[in-house]
């Protein structure tokens, strides 16, 4: 019984699978470029998408003469670090040691103590030894 019921479930779905992928599209889509003009401080572009019925017109952008983000307000992600021997790394700077990393990429979070880097671990953050290391390429 669970056969034929499945066997019915495949044949209707496939039958309608085919059905919707040769029906005509339901809807056209136009666009309408035009050319940019400045007004003042803003640019406007004026013109018409015509998708489903909905029309847009008339769309301003600012134009600003200094940027959103201030360079100091500005993140730029810490170089990576390459380990090239076994290398302890710690719960805290100079504290317990939870277990050793191989020769590999490990990524910093930015937080440096003295010569302690901290970095990214399959066991949460934790801090590695690294006299001389700076953050930025």
């Amino acid at each position: 019984m669970k056969k034929i019921a499945a066997l019915s479930a495949s044949v209707l779905l496939t039958a309608a699978l085919a059905t919707s992928v040769s029906a005509d599209p339901a809807t056209t889509t136009t666009e309408t470029n035009e050319v940019p003009t400045v007004v003042g401080q803003t640019v406007e572009v004026t013109g018409t998408s015509s998708s489903q019925g909905s029309s847009v017109t008339d769309i301003t952008y600012l134009d600003l003469d200094e940027p959103i983000v201030s360079p100091d307000e500005l993140i730029l992600a810490p170089k990576p670090v390459t380990l090239t021997k076994i290398t302890y790394f710690y719960e805290t700077p100079g504290g317990k040691a939870l277990s050793a990393l191989a020769p590999q990429k490990v990524s910093p979070t930015g937080q440096i103590v003295n010569n302690w880097v901290e970095i990214y671990t399959w066991l949460g953050k934790a801090w590695i030894y690294l006299p001389g290391y700076t953050p930025t390429y």
